[in-house]
């Protein structure tokens, strides 16, 4: 199945954060979920965009405060899904 996002929206893949192991801090401290999910910026890739100002495959930083989670039926994966403008940052490695 393929999405394409109109008018500056932009479906963005998540990374999930349900092993203990990965709310473990470097201290050795486990997070409840709650608290592992309260942060304000999150870095994920872009699954599909209706802007021109990033492309699929794109990672980026965006702020939670403008984005909402979705289950999209028939893919894996945890989406959020926003307005390009909400987003903060191009990651490049």
């Amino acid at each position: 199945m393929k999405i394409n996002c109109i008018n500056e929206y932009v479906i963005i893949q998540i990374p999930s954060l349900k092993t203990e192991e990965d709310r473990k801090t470097e201290g050795g401290i486990i997070l409840p979920q709650v608290a592992a999910e309260k942060k304000r910026t999150t870095i994920g890739t872009v699954y599909s965009s209706g802007s021109e100002s990033v492309k699929e495959g794109d990672r980026v930083m965006f702020s939670e405060l403008g984005f909402q989670g979705y289950a999209i039926d028939g893919i894996e994966g945890e989406f959020v899904v926003g307005q390009a403008q909400d987003i903060i940052a191009i990651v490049e490695e």
